[in-house]
């Protein structure tokens, strides 16, 4: 399960690219390292928490519903403010429709992030399988948006799809 986690965990990193020549200064440039080294940790933080969250509330859907209520109603808290901080203009670039569908979406997509925790012994195994979500959003920008698709997004891809395979069968 270990190779698989590196693999999709490399597969993340090359997946946002749109050409393998960013690779190098990722990690050779202070600044993009440090962005990179916080946002890996960001998510090795919040994949904890919400393990440990998700195994403190009533088992099933219901408490993942629970945690992701109280959760989501923090969120919102924090976003209320945006427009104070000079970011409304995006939320009405895309309609207040739009950014309500993908919300629901987002929230569902986690309930089910939360439910998983609660089934699964190993939080590794929800990480490696959460980044299929970056697999359907290049796949989407292709078919959907007609986005080049660059060989390193597809390297990435490709990465991921194999990583979630090998923790899949327990390798």
């Amino acid at each position: 399960a270990m190779s698989g986690m590196v693999l999709a965990s490399a597969g993340v990193i090359l997946t946002p690219l749109h050409r393998f020549g960013e690779l190098g200064p990722l990690f050779t440039k202070k600044k993009k390292l440090g962005w990179t080294v916080l946002t890996a940790c960001a998510i090795v933080c919040y994949s904890l928490i919400d393990k440990v969250a998700a195994e403190g509330v009533p088992p099933g859907i219901g408490g993942a519903v629970q945690y992701g209520y109280i959760l989501y109603l923090t969120a919102l808290a924090v976003v209320s403010l945006a427009p104070r901080l000079g970011r409304a203009h995006r939320i009405r670039a895309c309609g207040w429709g739009t950014c309500l569908t993908a919300s629901l979406f987002d929230f569902g997509g986690y309930l089910l992030v939360l439910w998983a925790y609660q089934v699964v012994r190993h939080a590794s195994y929800v990480f490696a399988f959460r980044q299929v979500s970056l697999v359907m959003v290049v796949a989407m920008a292709f078919f959907l948006k007609r986005e080049r698709m660059p060989a390193v997004r597809i390297a990435g891809a490709l990465m991921i799809t194999a990583g979630v395979m090998l923790v899949a069968f327990g390798r």
